[in-house]
């Protein structure tokens, strides 16, 4: 059947290609994948296998002109794995829509719905092979009475449902949420075309589904962004949350946390572009043991063009997650408090053989606290063949 729909796809492309060459674009790709450890296991309980993957991606532009833009992306995946002889199909489908109303309003919104493996995290280590449903759905007003000064009123909602709910130490994962999200920002200009200021009004309502609990927050934070050249900005933000952990007892713990980020994006040369990013927050657990977790996030990126034909891209995300014994799930019981440490390098090469056509090396290399016993560590090679319609 997935198959079935690829061909589809690519029927699809064909026929659009050249009278809709502006609306229709179809990318599809060809990887054979060296997997070291497919079931995110702790280190000396690992399967690897070999898998072959096939993924296409469909982008609609159903409209776009002056005061419109809409469009669709679909993007199915399907990976033919031999040590099993399983084979595993995941989704991504987006829309995202804008709209001028006026000179001074514009409206935005979006959809995504996503079907992937899970994230290897310290508190599941086991042979089964684990998916996530994530659906979110976001809408925006903003409203520009001048050039200098603007209102902008964003909501958010997202749900995340996990395909298997296993059994721990504190009970059942219970790992599916529903999320919402709320703010109210003014943007305004304090210096022509170079220094930018946000205040920010935000609210967030989490609710895992079942006898887990939640957490509510609401904060006001305030950002500058600085752009240093055409081809420079620097972003700092910082702000202030008041938070309140319900565990699944219905007990509700307060505490304030300030919450920071930080980041500076630049193209160095024409061929070479630099990024690096910092965040401290607090956000929902990745682990059954605790609700809430306090997350420094550090991202570095960089794309390098070698030459006019060959590109390379490379991406770190290192992650401290540390959990707070007192906002454990369960307050009858003493949890101990805990430090994540989650480590993802992931490294591109393409060659462009022309227009259409080109190969592609890649690396994913996800790190679960490599220091310890219990470590989780990962590599996926690849080499691929990529077809653009």
């Amino acid at each position: 059947m997935v198959y079935r729909l690829l061909i589809l796809l690519l029927l699809l492309a064909n026929t659009a290609f050249g009278l809709l060459a502006d609306a229709v674009i179809l990318r599809t790709h060809t990887r054979f994948v060296q997997d070291s450890n497919i079931y995110n296991r702790t280190e000396g309980n690992e399967t690897q296998s070999l898998i072959v993957s096939q993924i296409a991606s469909l982008q609609l532009n159903v409209l776009q002109d002056e005061r419109t833009r809409f469009k669709i992306l679909y993007t199915p995946k399907i990976d033919k794995r031999f040590f099993d002889n399983e084979e595993l199909v995941y989704h991504t489908f987006k829309t995202d829509f804008q709209r001028a109303l006026n000179r001074k309003v514009q409206v935005k919104s979006s959809y995504s719905y996503m079907l992937t493996e899970r994230e290897p995290t310290s508190d599941i280590d086991t042979n089964v092979d684990i998916t996530a449903t994530t659906k979110k759905a976001t809408a925006q007003i903003s409203y520009t009475p001048k050039r200098e000064h603007s209102f902008v009123i964003k909501y958010e909602n997202k749900q995340k449902e996990w395909s298997e709910n296993l059994e721990t130490t504190f009970g059942l994962t219970n790992g599916d949420y529903d999320q919402h999200n709320a703010s109210v920002q003014y943007v305004h200009e304090l210096w022509k075309g170079r220094l930018f200021s946000t205040q920010s009004a935000d609210y967030s309502y989490h609710t895992f589904i079942g006898d887990r609990g939640g957490y509510e927050k609401a904060g006001i934070s305030e950002q500058l962004m600085y752009v240093l050249n055409p081809k420079t900005y620097i972003t700092l933000k910082g702000g202030y949350e008041q938070v309140l952990v319900t565990d699944e007892n219905e007990h509700v713990k307060e505490f304030y946390e300030p919450y920071a980020s930080g980041g500076i994006n630049s193209q160095l040369f024409k061929n070479l572009t630099l990024g690096l990013n910092v965040k401290y927050a607090v956000v929902e657990s990745g682990i059954s043991t605790f609700n809430v977790a306090k997350k420094i996030t550090v991202i570095g990126q960089m794309k390098y063009d070698i030459t006019g034909k060959t590109k390379f891209i490379f991406s770190t995300v290192g992650m401290r997650s540390a959990f707070d014994a007192d906002y454990a799930r369960n307050s009858r019981t003493i949890a101990e408090e805990k430090v994540d440490y989650l480590l993802i390098n992931t490294a591109s090469l393409a060659y462009d053989i022309n227009r259409n056509q080109a190969l592609e090396l890649g690396y994913q290399g996800p790190l679960v606290n490599p220091e310890a016993d219990t470590a989780i560590i990962r590599h996926k090679t690849y080499f691929g063949y990529r077809l653009t319609f």
